[in-house]
């Protein structure tokens, strides 16, 4: 993701976006240190080593790391990112549908395309029903609309509490929405 895009700050530099409970700068807990992980691109076989982790919030909050890379390869371009409010699910216009892209386990790149349904939201995640499978966390969650990026894959649960407070429970994804995460990197200094 471009850090400008992610932060405000104008900058055109190139982010790894994923989540803290993936990656944090201390490794605790059996999570991956800064100078473990590796980044793969589509756009070539090169493997990215983390530069520096510039934010990184708990999951108990936005689960986000965002880090810069020591190198990129050369075709490597951000992905669009979008703070635009969903569309409610059973709208007018009918269900919205969310999207995943990512590489399982660090496997080989999947795309989710079948029931998809967004589920619900509230002022910091979504839920979906975006099939993934273990180890999706940090994929992207793409709309359906404009491929634009609106959330951080983060979780699902066969029993997962409803956003509505309802009390009820479903099996569901669970993504950061993007304008939570931006809320709470402007409101946090970045790391030394």
């Amino acid at each position: 993701m471009e850090c400008g895009a992610l932060t405000g700050n104008g900058s055109k530099d190139l982010v790894l976006v994923t989540n803290a409970h993936v990656m944090s700068p201390q490794g605790v807990g059996g999570l991956l240190r800064p100078e473990q992980a590796r980044a793969r691109f589509q756009t070539g076989p090169e493997l990215c080593r983390i530069d520096r982790v510039l934010w990184s919030f708990s999951a108990a909050t936005y689960d986000v790391t965002v880090a810069t890379l020591k190198a990129l390869p050369p075709d490597a371009a951000p992905l669009p990112l979008s703070d635009a409010t969903l569309t409610a699910p059973g709208g007018a216009n009918g269900a919205s549908r969310l999207y995943i892209i990512g590489y399982p386990g660090g496997g080989d790149l999947q795309l989710s395309m079948h029931d998809n349904e967004l589920l619900g939201f509230n002022e910091r995640c979504v839920h979906y029903r975006t099939p993934t499978e273990h180890g999706s966390s940090g994929s992207p969650v793409f709309d359906d609309e404009e491929w634009t990026v609106v959330a951080l894959h983060h979780s699902g649960k066969k029993n997962m509490a409803r956003l509505d407070g309802s009390g009820e429970i479903y099996e569901a994804n669970e993504g950061i929405l993007i304008r939570a995460i931006r809320q709470g990197i402007a409101s946090t200094p970045a790391l030394p």
